[in-house]
């Protein structure tokens, strides 16, 4: 950024790190659990969106 300032980056980063650890971790839970299509159906539905076709 313009005016050399790393922290903003560094905390974005961070956050998006433990997004994606935290969404790794949940679908490893569904699959195991055998519930991966109400995960899907779960993440999709909290962000007000539909679920795209899997075909």
């Amino acid at each position: 950024d313009k005016c050399g300032e790393m922290l903003g980056s560094m905390l974005n980063t961070i956050h998006n790190l433990r997004h994606y650890q935290l969404l790794m971790a949940g679908l490893r839970e569904a699959i195991q659990q055998g519930t991966l299509a109400a995960f899907v159906d779960a993440f999709y539905a909290k962000r007000g969106l539909p679920v795209p076709p899997l075909d």
